[in-house]
């Protein structure tokens, strides 16, 4: 939830409890009784559809932080011994290529970090021979690799989620239209109908009514 959402529900939550605390008044009156119900069941749905909104957008982002975090660890530790080889070697194209910084790499769009990372391994394999009496092995190789598909695969699964994600936002959206309307439309209606026998719901009603901002 927003913060506009969030006022609204607890604006929400105070109608339910004055209407909670006349139960006799409620349960007398088949219309407000009913309406009462549905506007209930919407705001059990709330919090659960606003949980399920966070679960898939936060998860999503935080599997794909982690996999970005790995992949620039390995990527670093590789490119730094790739680039003494490349200084040894007067080989200026592959000193520039793996002159890296963690800063640098973080601002990367997702597209050119795997691009990157890619090109450095390739770089690695085709010269691993060599690379080896500077440390890297191929296990070290397969490692990054292994990063790199983490990544790949975390950042397309952060596009799935993204569209999971939309939907609850819009399902979240749904529910708070027909909460207010049910408010609006039915019980704001019905109040008036109840005002005759308990002026006091009545009031404590309408003195809820009110959005503060918490």
């Amino acid at each position: 939830m927003d913060r506009k959402e969030k006022n609204r529900y607890v604006m929400f939550k105070a109608v339910e409890e004055v209407l909670l605390e006349s139960k006799e008044t409620v349960s007398s009156t088949p219309a407000l009784s009913l309406v009462f119900k549905d506007f209930q069941k919407l705001l059990k749905e709330i919090p659960e559809v606003d949980n399920k909104y966070k679960l898939v957008s936060e998860g999503a982002a935080a599997t794909k932080e982690k996999a970005e975090d790995d992949l620039i660890d390995a990527l670093l530790a590789v490119a730094g011994v790739v680039h003494i080889f490349a200084r040894r070697n007067d080989d200026e194209q592959l000193k520039i290529m793996t002159r890296l910084t963690n800063s640098g790499l973080k601002k990367m769009r997702d597209a050119d970090l795997l691009q990157k990372a890619k090109a450095i391994a390739v770089l690695v394999e085709e010269n691993l021979q060599k690379l080896n009496k500077f440390g890297l092995e191929r296990d070290i190789l397969k490692d990054l690799q292994m990063k790199i598909d983490d990544y790949e695969n975390a950042s397309d699964s952060k596009d799935a989620k993204f569209g999971q994600s939309k939907a609850a936002r819009q399902e979240l959206t749904e529910i708070f239209e027909q909460a207010n309307e049910i408010l609006n439309e039915e019980l704001d209606t019905v109040m008036d109908f109840v005002k005759t026998k308990d002026t006091s719901l009545y009031n404590d009603y309408h003195a809820t009514r009110l959005i503060k901002d918490v």
